[in-house]
């Protein structure tokens, strides 16, 4: 399967979904805290197949599965720290510079996405963080078993990179 029109078919629906709901966030009356997320819609979809075998796309659920969209806020400086998931997940950078850092056969690899840029969020430990001067905001698109939380797991840094 290719793996970057997998990835552009899954940030298209996300871009989608981040675009309709985007225009109905509001700022807080109160100051940002470093890390701030938000449920944007969560529903049921059952066992699924999508695949288009022109593009070699494919994502279905065998299992009885939920979609959460979630939208989160970073401060400059600041982390989501690291955590796991309970299910597979998609992210698409709406502002700023998503630095990620996780561990893959023992090595700790650091990858920088723009807005504008998706990609498959690690299912293994991982942290997000903001670099940059100004906000990191970015949509995160869960395929989670029947009533999983799309929360994140607080999870110990992978010794590759402690």
């Amino acid at each position: 399967m290719n793996r970057t029109k997998m990835i552009a078919a899954a940030a298209a629906m996300i871009t989608l979904a981040a675009s309709a709901t985007a225009a109905a966030t509001t700022a807080a009356a109160t100051p940002p805290t470093p890390l701030a997320s938000q449920l944007l819609v969560r529903g049921a979809a059952g066992e699924f197949r999508l695949a288009d075998r022109d593009m070699r796309f494919f994502l279905g659920a065998g299992e009885s599965t939920d979609i959460a969209l979630v939208r989160a806020t970073v401060q400059p400086g600041a982390s989501t720290g690291w955590h796991t998931h309970e299910g597979q997940s998609m992210v698409l950078v709406e502002k700023g510079v998503l630095t990620s850092k996780e561990a893959r056969h023992r090595k700790c690899l650091t990858n920088s996405f723009a807005a504008g840029k998706g990609f498959e969020h690690p299912e293994g430990a991982h942290n997000f963080i903001n670099n940059g001067p100004g906000e990191l905001v970015f949509y995160v698109t869960y395929f989670l078993p029947a009533g999983a939380a799309p929360t994140p797991i607080v999870a110990p840094a992978p010794r590759a990179c402690s």
